[in-house]
């Protein structure tokens, strides 16, 4: 099986191409602003992790031709979707936790919160956003968490499950999650790519990318 690379997205402060990040980031790089690139529907609600995964996932689906004016030019269920983050939804889990531990009498917690806290709430919702509706895999297993999701993504479309994977990493940088790394300052952003089945990059007529 041949995989190749058809599309990437980036959503990093300072970054605007690939090659942009064999550069040092510019100092005072302002942060992602997701509702400026994809618009404030659906982000509402969302934790930073999920909004910068949604402006991200868009960037690299239309770069590699999979989403257009009208939704996906493919069908929905050839997508695979396959996200890494080990802090992601870290701060919604902590504040739903601090809420039921302060206000569990009073029913404290936020219906609007609760669907948020759920450990794949970033990939799951890509799929829905997007209407990916191939296998949807998030992995949480520390520093290879990004490359073990494109090795999945590899497995998955060597497999057939589906054409092509959307792999998508993202960390955000909050009070919780410096907390929990003892850092004053963490990467805040995401980055992504499709990876694609040669031959069926080859029937839509995509060019595989040289990265």
């Amino acid at each position: 099986m041949s995989a190749v690379l058809t599309g990437v997205g980036l959503a990093l402060p300072g970054v605007t191409t690939p090659e942009d990040l064999l550069a040092p980031v510019p100092g005072g790089a302002e942060p992602v602003d997701p509702a400026a690139r994809i618009g404030k529907k659906g982000l509402r609600f969302k934790d930073r992790a999920t909004q910068l995964a949604l402006a991200c996932a868009a960037e690299a689906l239309t770069d590699a031709g999979l989403l257009g004016s009208e939704g996906l030019t493919v069908p929905g269920e050839t997508v695979a979707v396959l996200v890494a983050s080990n802090y992601g939804n870290v701060d919604t889990v902590c504040s739903v936790v601090d809420t039921i531990a302060a206000e569990a009498a009073t029913g404290g917690v936020s219906p609007m919160d609760t669907p948020n806290a759920s450990s794949n709430v970033i990939a799951s919702t890509l799929a829905i956003k997007y209407g990916l509706r191939g296998p949807n895999l998030m992995v949480c297993n520390g520093a290879t968490s990004g490359l073990d999701a494109v090795r999945w993504a590899t497995a998955l479309v060597g497999a057939r499950r589906a054409d092509r994977a959307l792999v998508l990493a993202v960390e955000p940088d909050n009070e919780m999650v410096r907390r929990l790394t003892g850092a004053d300052r963490i990467v805040d952003g995401a980055a992504a790519v499709v990876v694609e089945r040669r031959a069926a990059a080859a029937v839509r007529g995509a060019e595989p990318r040289p990265w």
